[in-house]
C-alpha cells in the first residue's frame, strides 16, 4: 500500500493507494483519512505502522494490514499535539519512543498504542526552530535547527532520553548582503559577521569553509542583514530590533570590532548609510544620529525635526547628497535636506512636503532625487 497526502486549504486527505489487476493499475483501496491542517513533511514508517503529523499538530499513527481488504489502513492512535505556532514537524520513532522536532523545539513521547495515546516525556529547545529530519544512530540522536536569536543552522548530538546536548556545531548562515569588492580584494560577510575571502582558490573549489575574520568568538547569536561599504572598511548592522553593529577593517589588528548602538540611537527605523567616517542612523524616536562605527556611540548633536508626542517616526533610508549633506524623508511625506556642522551637529537646510505618503527611500539620478508616493489617486514617482 502507498499513503499519499493531498493538502487542501486547511486540511489534508491521506489517500490509501494499492495496485490492481496484477499491478497493471493503481487505485484507492478505501476512503481517505482526514487530518486537520496540512502534512508538509515525510510520513514516518515505524514497524507495521505509519505516523504523520500536520502543521497544526494533528498526529496520527496508522496501522496498515492486508487482512482487511475493505479498510486496510486505520488510525489506531490520534492525538492533538499542542504547538505554539504552525510549521513543519519532523518525526523519528524507535523502541516505543517518538521524537517530534518542529517550529517550537523537540519533544519526546512514549508510544502507548495499546491504550491509544502518546505520553509526553520531555521537551527541549522550545524557542528554537528545527529545519530538517532527525537521525538516530546507536544511542545518539542528531538534529538540525536554527537556534533562537540566531540565523545560523546548528547540528547537535543529544541524549535521546534526556535530550541533553552532547555537542553542537554551527555551520551555516545566510549572507548579510551581496559580496563586496574594492578592486583588489573580494569578500562575502555572513549574517554571523564572519568574513570569507572570494579568490581563485575559493572559486575553483566552489566553497569556502574558513573565514578570514570571525564576527565574534564569544557571541553566538549575532544576526546581521545589511552591509554599509565605506570603501576601505565595512560596517554590518542587523534587523531593526537588534542593536549589534560590527566594524570590519581588514587592514587593522584586530580586523573586527563588535559593539552595540548606544541609547538614544538604539532603535533604528531604517537601514543606515555611510556619512563621512560615521554611520548615519535614523531612529524611531525621530532623531537622526551620526554614530562612531567602532563604539556605537553618537557623535555630536542629532538632527531632530518637530515631532508629535507618543508617536514613532517611520523614516525611509537616507540619501547621501555630498560629503556634508544628506536627504531623508518619513512616511508622512516630509523630506529634509540636512547639513553637517563639523562634528558638532546636524542642521536642517530645507524642508518640503510631498503629496501623499512616502513609500520608498529616496534615490538619486544625476542632480535630482526620486521617490514613490501614494495618494488617493494611486502611486506616483516624484522628482525633487
Amino acid at each position: 500500500h502507498l499513503l499519499v497526502p493531498v493538502n487542501a486549504a486547511n486540511y489534508c486527505n491521506l489517500h490509501v493507494i494499492k495496485p490492481f489487476e496484477n499491478g497493471l493499475k493503481i487505485g484507492e483501496a478505501q476512503v481517505s483519512l482526514r487530518f486537520n491542517g496540512q502534512i508538509n513533511t515525510p510520513i514516518l514508517r515505524y514497524a507495521r505502522w505509519a505516523m504523520a503529523m500536520s502543521d497544526t499538530g494533528d498526529l496520527q499513527m496508522i496501522e496498515v494490514t492486508k487482512a482487511d481488504e475493505e479498510r486496510p489502513a486505520d488510525a489506531v492512535v490520534t492525538q492533538k499535539i499542542a504547538i505554539k505556532r504552525q510549521g513543519r514537524h519532523y518525526l523519528r520513532a524507535d523502541s516505543q519512543q517518538l521524537w517530534i522536532c518542529g517550529a517550537a523545539g523537540i519533544r519526546r513521547y512514549r508510544i502507548q498504542n495499546a491504550v491509544g495515546k502518546f505520553s509526553e516525556d520531555g521537551v527541549a529547545n522550545n524557542l528554537d526552530a528545527f529545519v530538517g529530519p532527525t537521525s538516530l544512530v546507536g544511542e545518539t540522536l542528531y538534529h538540525i535547527r536554527r537556534r533562537n536569536q540566531s540565523s545560523m543552522v546548528s547540528v547537535s548530538a543529544v541524549n535521546p532520553e534526556s535530550l541533553e546536548e552532547i555537542w553542537r556545531t554551527d555551520f551555516a548562515a545566510p549572507l548579510a548582503g551581496p559580496p563586496l569588492s574594492n578592486g583588489s580584494r573580494s569578500v562575502a560577510i555572513s549574517a554571523q559577521g564572519d568574513v570569507f575571502e572570494i579568490n581563485d582558490e575559493v572559486l575553483n573549489a566552489g566553497n569556502s569553509n574558513s573565514p578570514i575574520v570571525r564576527g565574534s568568538t564569544v557571541v553566538q547569536t549575532l544576526v546581521f542583514d545589511h552591509v554599509v561599504d565605506f570603501g576601505d572598511r565595512y560596517v554590518v548592522t542587523g534587523p531593526r530590533d537588534r542593536r549589534s553593529i560590527l566594524a570590519i577593517d581588514l587592514g587593522e589588528s584586530p580586523p573586527s570590532q563588535l559593539s552595540d548602538l548606544q541609547p538614544p540611537a538604539d532603535r533604528p527605523a531604517c537601514e543606515p548609510i555611510a556619512f563621512g567616517d560615521a554611520l548615519l542612523v535614523a531612529t524611531k524616536r525621530g532623531q537622526v544620529f551620526r554614530i562612531d562605527p567602532s563604539t556605537g556611540r553618537p557623535i555630536g548633536a542629532p538632527f531632530q525635526p518637530p515631532l508629535q508626542p507618543n508617536t514613532e517616526t517611520q523614516w525611509r533610508r537616507p540619501l547621501l547628497v555630498d560629503e556634508d549633506r544628506f536627504m531623508i524623508g518619513d512616511q508622512s511625506g516630509r523630506v529634509f535636506l540636512v547639513q553637517s556642522e563639523g562634528q558638532n551637529s546636524l542642521q536642517k537646510l530645507h524642508e518640503i512636503d510631498l503629496p501623499g505618503d512616502l513609500l520608498s527611500p529616496l534615490t538619486r539620478v544625476a542632480d535630482a532625487a526620486f521617490a514613490v508616493t501614494r495618494t488617493d489617486n494611486g502611486d506616483r514617482i516624484v522628482c525633487i
